[in-house]
Protein backbone atom coordinates (compact mmCIF):
# COMPACT_ATOMS: atom_id res chain seq x y z
CA UNK A 1 0.00 0.00 0.00
CA UNK A 2 1.14 3.20 -1.26
CA UNK A 3 2.13 6.08 2.00
CA UNK A 4 -0.96 8.16 0.95
CA UNK A 5 -3.70 5.33 1.18
CA UNK A 6 -1.95 4.20 4.73
CA UNK A 7 -2.34 7.95 5.78
CA UNK A 8 -6.03 7.68 4.57
CA UNK A 9 -6.72 4.17 5.92
CA UNK A 10 -5.27 5.26 9.83
CA UNK A 11 -7.28 8.35 9.66
CA UNK A 12 -10.66 6.92 8.83
CA UNK A 13 -9.51 3.67 11.08
CA UNK A 14 -8.97 6.43 14.22
CA UNK A 15 -12.49 8.13 13.18
CA UNK A 16 -14.28 5.35 13.34
CA UNK A 17 -12.91 4.00 16.53
CA UNK A 18 -13.75 7.57 18.31
CA UNK A 19 -17.17 7.61 16.78
CA UNK A 20 -17.69 3.89 18.41
CA UNK A 21 -16.31 4.82 21.16
CA UNK A 22 -18.77 7.77 21.95
CA UNK A 23 -21.82 6.18 20.43
CA UNK A 24 -21.25 2.96 22.77
CA UNK A 25 -20.75 4.97 26.03
CA UNK A 26 -24.05 7.23 25.77
CA UNK A 27 -25.73 3.47 24.51
CA UNK A 28 -24.12 2.34 27.97
CA UNK A 29 -25.43 4.58 29.91
CA UNK A 30 -29.34 4.50 28.39
CA UNK A 31 -28.56 0.44 28.83
CA UNK A 32 -27.54 0.72 32.71
CA UNK A 33 -30.48 2.95 33.10
CA UNK A 34 -32.90 0.98 31.39
CA UNK A 35 -31.47 -2.43 33.53
CA UNK A 36 -32.07 -0.54 36.84
CA UNK A 37 -35.75 0.10 35.73
CA UNK A 38 -36.14 -3.64 34.40
CA UNK A 39 -34.35 -4.68 37.54
CA UNK A 40 -37.14 -2.64 39.59
CA UNK A 41 -39.80 -4.28 37.54
CA UNK A 42 -38.69 -7.83 38.03
CA UNK A 43 -38.07 -7.36 41.86
CA UNK A 44 -41.91 -6.07 41.91
CA UNK A 45 -43.46 -8.90 40.15
CA UNK A 46 -41.45 -11.41 41.81
CA UNK A 47 -42.94 -9.80 44.75
CA UNK A 48 -46.50 -9.84 43.90
CA UNK A 49 -46.15 -13.20 42.81
CA UNK A 50 -45.32 -14.66 45.89
CA UNK A 51 -47.13 -12.20 48.22
CA UNK A 52 -50.33 -11.99 46.58
CA UNK A 53 -53.66 -13.45 48.90
CA UNK A 54 -54.18 -15.99 45.98
CA UNK A 55 -52.04 -18.14 43.37
CA UNK A 56 -51.13 -15.61 40.07
CA UNK A 57 -48.93 -16.79 37.29
CA UNK A 58 -46.02 -14.43 36.15
CA UNK A 59 -47.79 -14.15 32.87
CA UNK A 60 -50.63 -12.76 33.98
CA UNK A 61 -48.69 -10.27 36.03
CA UNK A 62 -46.45 -9.24 33.40
CA UNK A 63 -49.84 -8.65 31.19
CA UNK A 64 -51.56 -6.59 33.74
CA UNK A 65 -48.56 -4.59 33.88
CA UNK A 66 -48.40 -3.88 30.30
CA UNK A 67 -52.08 -2.89 30.19
CA UNK A 68 -51.78 -0.50 33.13
CA UNK A 69 -48.92 1.27 31.46
CA UNK A 70 -50.30 1.59 28.63
CA UNK A 71 -53.35 2.73 29.67
CA UNK A 72 -51.61 5.21 32.06
CA UNK A 73 -49.77 6.97 29.09
CA UNK A 74 -52.04 6.72 26.24
CA UNK A 75 -55.95 5.98 26.40
CA UNK A 76 -55.99 5.21 22.66
CA UNK A 77 -53.45 2.48 22.53
CA UNK A 78 -54.55 -0.78 23.77
CA UNK A 79 -52.79 -4.30 24.48
CA UNK A 80 -54.32 -7.36 23.24
CA UNK A 81 -54.06 -11.11 24.26
CA UNK A 82 -52.99 -14.04 22.24
CA UNK A 83 -56.58 -14.89 21.81
CA UNK A 84 -58.06 -11.28 21.75
CA UNK A 85 -55.64 -10.51 18.82
CA UNK A 86 -56.24 -13.70 17.21
CA UNK A 87 -60.05 -13.10 17.07
CA UNK A 88 -59.03 -9.18 16.09
CA UNK A 89 -57.03 -10.70 13.00
CA UNK A 90 -60.17 -13.44 12.40
CA UNK A 91 -62.30 -10.75 11.87
CA UNK A 92 -60.18 -8.64 9.77
CA UNK A 93 -60.04 -11.96 7.05
CA UNK A 94 -62.46 -12.09 4.35
CA UNK A 95 -63.92 -15.26 5.56
CA UNK A 96 -63.71 -17.88 7.91
CA UNK A 97 -65.02 -21.63 8.72
CA UNK A 98 -67.64 -21.89 11.04
CA UNK A 99 -71.74 -21.96 10.78
CA UNK A 100 -73.07 -18.57 9.83
CA UNK A 101 -75.00 -17.10 12.20
CA UNK A 102 -74.40 -14.12 14.34
CA UNK A 103 -74.91 -14.60 18.08
CA UNK A 104 -75.09 -12.40 20.84
CA UNK A 105 -76.45 -12.23 24.53
CA UNK A 106 -80.33 -11.86 25.39
CA UNK A 107 -81.43 -12.11 28.92
CA UNK A 108 -78.45 -14.16 29.92
CA UNK A 109 -78.19 -16.60 27.34
CA UNK A 110 -76.30 -17.37 23.92
CA UNK A 111 -78.89 -16.32 21.35
CA UNK A 112 -78.92 -16.67 17.39
CA UNK A 113 -79.75 -12.92 16.11
CA UNK A 114 -79.83 -14.12 12.50
CA UNK A 115 -78.69 -16.84 10.54
CA UNK A 116 -76.29 -15.67 7.25
CA UNK A 117 -78.18 -17.19 3.97
CA UNK A 118 -76.48 -19.36 2.07
CA UNK A 119 -74.63 -20.85 5.21
CA UNK A 120 -75.11 -24.58 7.14
CA UNK A 121 -76.97 -22.94 9.92
CA UNK A 122 -79.47 -21.20 7.44
CA UNK A 123 -79.91 -24.25 5.53
CA UNK A 124 -80.81 -26.60 8.74
CA UNK A 125 -83.36 -24.07 9.81
CA UNK A 126 -81.88 -22.50 12.53
CA UNK A 127 -84.02 -19.28 13.59
CA UNK A 128 -82.93 -15.83 14.60
CA UNK A 129 -84.39 -16.12 18.66
CA UNK A 130 -83.09 -19.46 18.85
CA UNK A 131 -81.20 -20.10 22.40
CA UNK A 132 -77.90 -22.23 21.61
CA UNK A 133 -78.24 -24.61 25.06
CA UNK A 134 -74.85 -26.82 24.40
CA UNK A 135 -71.83 -26.77 22.46
CA UNK A 136 -70.14 -30.09 22.31
CA UNK A 137 -72.40 -31.08 25.42
CA UNK A 138 -70.74 -27.94 27.50
CA UNK A 139 -73.63 -25.78 28.61
CA UNK A 140 -73.05 -22.23 27.43
CA UNK A 141 -74.74 -20.34 30.17
CA UNK A 142 -71.58 -19.55 31.62
CA UNK A 143 -69.73 -18.85 28.36
CA UNK A 144 -69.16 -15.33 26.98
CA UNK A 145 -70.09 -14.75 23.56
CA UNK A 146 -66.35 -14.47 22.39
CA UNK A 147 -65.93 -17.95 23.80
CA UNK A 148 -68.69 -19.38 22.28
CA UNK A 149 -68.26 -18.05 18.93
CA UNK A 150 -64.28 -19.61 19.24
CA UNK A 151 -66.08 -22.90 20.04
CA UNK A 152 -68.12 -22.43 16.46
CA UNK A 153 -65.92 -21.99 14.83
CA UNK A 154 -63.25 -24.62 13.40
CA UNK A 155 -61.38 -26.06 10.45
CA UNK A 156 -63.27 -26.33 7.21
CA UNK A 157 -65.37 -30.04 6.79
CA UNK A 158 -65.52 -30.50 10.22
CA UNK A 159 -68.60 -31.21 12.67
CA UNK A 160 -69.84 -29.26 15.73
CA UNK A 161 -72.50 -31.05 18.08
CA UNK A 162 -75.10 -28.07 19.59
CA UNK A 163 -78.27 -28.29 20.96
CA UNK A 164 -80.95 -25.24 20.16
CA UNK A 165 -83.84 -24.20 23.03
CA UNK A 166 -86.80 -23.06 20.83
CA UNK A 167 -89.58 -21.12 21.78
CA UNK A 168 -92.78 -23.53 21.11
CA UNK A 169 -91.12 -26.71 21.58
CA UNK A 170 -90.86 -28.68 24.67
CA UNK A 171 -87.64 -30.48 24.12
CA UNK A 172 -83.87 -29.08 23.15
CA UNK A 173 -83.37 -29.78 19.17
CA UNK A 174 -79.92 -31.59 18.95
CA UNK A 175 -77.75 -30.73 15.70
CA UNK A 176 -74.72 -31.92 13.94
CA UNK A 177 -73.85 -28.70 11.75
CA UNK A 178 -70.85 -29.15 9.22
CA UNK A 179 -68.52 -26.00 8.96
CA UNK A 180 -68.56 -23.98 5.84
CA UNK A 181 -66.71 -21.33 4.75
CA UNK A 182 -68.35 -18.18 5.87
CA UNK A 183 -67.99 -15.10 3.88
CA UNK A 184 -67.57 -11.76 6.51
CA UNK A 185 -69.55 -9.27 4.63
CA UNK A 186 -68.87 -5.66 6.04
CA UNK A 187 -71.88 -3.65 3.80
CA UNK A 188 -74.33 -4.95 6.18
CA UNK A 189 -77.38 -3.49 3.93
CA UNK A 190 -77.32 -1.58 0.59
CA UNK A 191 -80.56 -0.63 -1.13
CA UNK A 192 -82.63 2.90 -1.98
CA UNK A 193 -84.66 4.45 0.77
CA UNK A 194 -86.46 5.84 -2.04
CA UNK A 195 -86.23 6.18 -6.10
CA UNK A 196 -83.04 7.80 -5.90
CA UNK A 197 -81.61 7.48 -2.68
CA UNK A 198 -79.68 4.73 -1.90
CA UNK A 199 -78.68 3.94 2.11
CA UNK A 200 -75.32 1.67 2.82
CA UNK A 201 -74.57 0.44 5.89
CA UNK A 202 -70.78 -0.36 6.83
CA UNK A 203 -70.50 -2.11 9.68
CA UNK A 204 -66.31 -2.12 9.91
CA UNK A 205 -63.21 -2.49 7.51
CA UNK A 206 -62.12 -5.61 7.11
CA UNK A 207 -59.71 -7.77 4.22
CA UNK A 208 -62.78 -7.09 1.62
CA UNK A 209 -64.54 -4.09 2.27
CA UNK A 210 -63.40 -2.13 -0.46
CA UNK A 211 -64.53 -4.51 -2.63
CA UNK A 212 -67.82 -4.58 -1.37
CA UNK A 213 -68.81 -0.80 -1.09
CA UNK A 214 -67.61 -0.74 -4.84
CA UNK A 215 -70.22 -3.67 -6.03
CA UNK A 216 -72.49 -2.31 -3.79
CA UNK A 217 -72.21 1.39 -5.15
CA UNK A 218 -72.56 0.28 -8.55
CA UNK A 219 -75.66 -1.90 -8.33
CA UNK A 220 -77.41 1.05 -6.54
CA UNK A 221 -76.39 3.17 -9.53
CA UNK A 222 -77.72 0.96 -12.38
CA UNK A 223 -80.47 1.20 -9.71
CA UNK A 224 -81.39 4.79 -10.32
CA UNK A 225 -79.24 6.41 -7.17
CA UNK A 226 -78.96 10.50 -7.19
CA UNK A 227 -77.92 10.77 -4.17
CA UNK A 228 -76.29 8.61 -1.44
CA UNK A 229 -76.73 8.11 2.61
CA UNK A 230 -73.97 6.39 4.02
CA UNK A 231 -74.10 5.25 7.34
CA UNK A 232 -71.11 4.59 9.45
CA UNK A 233 -72.64 4.63 13.20
CA UNK A 234 -70.89 2.54 15.62
CA UNK A 235 -68.18 1.20 13.11
CA UNK A 236 -65.27 1.11 15.42
CA UNK A 237 -63.09 0.98 11.88
CA UNK A 238 -60.25 -1.64 10.88
CA UNK A 239 -57.60 -1.94 8.44
CA UNK A 240 -56.32 1.42 7.03
CA UNK A 241 -55.82 0.44 3.64
CA UNK A 242 -59.33 -0.41 2.90
CA UNK A 243 -60.46 2.81 4.71
CA UNK A 244 -58.02 4.43 2.34
CA UNK A 245 -59.71 2.19 -0.85
CA UNK A 246 -63.29 3.17 0.71
CA UNK A 247 -62.70 6.88 0.72
CA UNK A 248 -60.92 6.54 -3.07
CA UNK A 249 -64.53 6.69 -3.97
CA UNK A 250 -65.76 9.69 -2.77
CA UNK A 251 -62.97 12.09 -3.84
CA UNK A 252 -61.43 13.79 -6.33
CA UNK A 253 -57.84 12.33 -7.41
CA UNK A 254 -54.83 13.91 -5.84
CA UNK A 255 -56.84 14.64 -2.94
CA UNK A 256 -55.72 14.01 0.71
CA UNK A 257 -57.02 11.33 2.70
CA UNK A 258 -55.47 11.06 5.93
CA UNK A 259 -51.52 12.09 7.22
CA UNK A 260 -49.65 9.52 9.89
CA UNK A 261 -47.34 11.33 11.92
CA UNK A 262 -44.81 9.51 14.45
CA UNK A 263 -41.96 10.06 17.09
CA UNK A 264 -39.41 8.73 14.25
CA UNK A 265 -38.99 10.11 10.65
CA UNK A 266 -40.07 6.90 8.86
CA UNK A 267 -43.48 7.11 10.77
CA UNK A 268 -44.14 10.70 8.84
CA UNK A 269 -46.65 8.94 5.31
CA UNK A 270 -49.19 10.38 3.59
CA UNK A 271 -52.32 8.85 1.67
CA UNK A 272 -54.02 10.35 -0.96
CA UNK A 273 -56.64 9.71 -3.56
CA UNK A 274 -54.48 7.78 -6.23
CA UNK A 275 -57.53 7.52 -8.58
CA UNK A 276 -58.21 3.81 -8.11
CA UNK A 277 -62.27 4.66 -8.73
CA UNK A 278 -63.71 6.89 -10.56
CA UNK A 279 -65.34 9.46 -7.90
CA UNK A 280 -68.77 9.29 -7.18
CA UNK A 281 -70.19 12.46 -8.90
CA UNK A 282 -73.26 12.77 -6.02
CA UNK A 283 -74.15 14.37 -2.66
CA UNK A 284 -73.49 12.28 0.23
CA UNK A 285 -74.63 12.46 3.26
CA UNK A 286 -72.29 10.42 5.94
CA UNK A 287 -74.24 9.41 9.55
CA UNK A 288 -71.94 8.95 12.50
CA UNK A 289 -72.36 8.56 16.31
CA UNK A 290 -70.12 7.65 19.64
CA UNK A 291 -69.07 4.54 18.29
CA UNK A 292 -67.91 5.96 15.32
CA UNK A 293 -63.73 5.07 14.81
CA UNK A 294 -60.74 4.90 14.00
CA UNK A 295 -60.73 3.98 9.85
CA UNK A 296 -64.40 5.16 10.02
CA UNK A 297 -63.39 8.34 11.26
CA UNK A 298 -60.77 8.61 8.60
CA UNK A 299 -63.07 7.96 5.90
CA UNK A 300 -66.10 10.41 7.14
CA UNK A 301 -63.45 13.36 7.89
CA UNK A 302 -62.13 13.14 4.44
CA UNK A 303 -65.30 13.36 2.58
CA UNK A 304 -65.73 16.42 5.21
CA UNK A 305 -62.98 17.63 4.63
CA UNK A 306 -63.03 17.91 0.38
CA UNK A 307 -66.39 19.29 0.79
Amino acid sequence: MSKPWRIVAASVFCLTVLTGTLVGEKVLALNEETRENLRAYTELVTLAHEHYGAPVEYKELVFASIDGMLRTLDPHTSFLLPTAYRRMRDKQQESFYGLGILVGARNGRLTVITPIEGTPASRLGIQAGDVIDTIETEPTESMSVDEAVEKLKGPKGTQVNITIVRRGMEEPLPMAITRAEIPQTTVRHAYLLTPDIGYLWLTDFSRGTGAEVGQALRRLEAQGMKRLLLDLRNNGGGLLDQAIDVADYFLADGSLIVETRGRTRDSFAEYQDIGSHPPLALPIVVLVNQGTASAAEIVSGAIQDHD
